[in-house]
């Protein structure tokens, strides 16, 4: 029984790990292929619980576009202020897909996954020393 608790934890540690380095390789990724400029938060979109912050923006070419930023939605509303600017990228082919900078929360939930994934490897390594 021990032994598939310990295993367990270690995969668990394993995929937070992988977790906690896909989600800035994927942002890094789109931000290498992408175009930054300022955007705005012109509005607050709402469904449910979750808002999400609605950002005007000006491309390369001139055009104005207004996106929904679905990736930030907020159960509180944390940092989504309307006429709060930020540094947001696009896809200059299709500039509906955007991100935004990361912000200091962001990062922090990145850290605390990593940080749960090496305990969790520490506490099945530590089980199966033991046992």
């Amino acid at each position: 029984m021990y032994i598939v608790l310990a295993i367990a934890m270690f995969l668990l540690g394993l995929l937070l790990l992988f977790a906690s380095g896909n989600i800035p390789y994927r942002h890094q990724s789109f931000k290498s292929k992408s175009v930054s400029t300022q955007g705005v938060i012109v509005d607050i979109h709402r469904r449910g619980d979750s808002q999400m912050p609605v950002f005007e923006f000006i491309d390369r070419n001139g055009e104005k576009h207004r996106v929904i930023y679905r990736k930030e939605a907020s159960r509180f509303g944390v940092g989504l202020h309307i006429g709060k600017s930020r540094t947001i990228y696009y896809d200059p082919n299709d500039p509906k897909k955007i991100a935004a900078s990361y912000r200091v929360l962001e990062w922090i939930g990145v850290l605390f996954l990593a940080l749960f994934g090496l305990i969790s490897i520490v506490i099945g390594l530590s089980i199966l020393m033991t046992k």
